[in-house]
């Protein structure tokens, strides 16, 4: 698939972070299997999502909490892999570990995003206030619009820039690392798993909410056993 019409999807997916739906189609695991299956390669994308879920999923974006841009990063983590992976099948291990030092530099980059715009939404807010001591109250829908059309041309050039750089660097360092890097760089994903599993624990400080855990660990066990 086009990585400019990659980049539209992406840019769609990303507005449900917090401008839209909020529905979690955002979340790595699940724009991974979206962008997988449109580039008719799930097993891969679903392979990335889950790695970089892990690595984000005590991150909310609630209220002004400035946190790392994990669900854009991982779009743009995911697209990457899939379009490298077609010259590098055979050295996974090490094309994985280096998107996803690519897709935490791309978060912590991400902040500064955030926080543009929301400066942005701030000088719109100033705005709408203004206009509604006017009684204009039907250029609300406008502006609310236009911010989000805004949000998505924002997302989806940056998705659009992030994946062309990202894909030509680490391209041009693949090229030159030995081949015997691949077999070390298969414990990344160990690691990944581990911290996944760390950040996780870290939720459940209650014991009232240790209940939910072992729920969730005995699903998980017994969807792993059926399938």
């Amino acid at each position: 698939m086009d990585l400019f019409l990659l980049s539209l999807a992406g840019g769609l997916i990303a507005l449900d972070t917090t401008a839209v739906l909020q529905g979690l189609i955002s979340q790595p695991l699940i724009s991974g299997i979206i962008l997988g299956w449109l580039t008719g390669n799930i097993a891969l994308g679903l392979h990335m999502g889950l790695l970089l879920q892990l690595l984000w999923l005590n991150q909310l974006p609630v209220g002004a909490a400035k946190i790392p841009e994990g669900n854009l990063a991982s779009i743009i983590a995911v697209i990457v892999t899939i379009r490298l992976d077609v010259f590098f099948g055979n050295s996974q291990n090490i094309l994985i570990l280096l998107v996803i030092l690519y897709a935490l530099f791309i978060s912590w980059l991400g902040m500064s995003i955030t926080t543009f715009i929301r400066n942005g939404n701030g000088r719109l807010l100033n705005f709408v206030l203004r206009t509604l001591k006017k009684d204009h109250i039907h250029i609300i829908s406008g502006v609310h619009s236009g911010s989000i059309l805004m949000q998505f041309i924002l997302h989806t050039a940056v998705i659009f820039t992030a994946v062309l750089i990202g894909q030509r660097v680490i391209h041009e360092i693949l090229l030159v690392l030995p081949a015997g890097w691949n077999n070390i760089a298969r414990y990344i994903e160990l690691g990944v798993i581990g911290s996944g599993v760390g950040l996780t624990l870290a939720l459940y400080k209650d014991k009232k909410d240790m209940l939910f855990l072992l729920l969730g660990a005995a699903l998980g066990l017994l969807f792993i056993f059926v399938m």
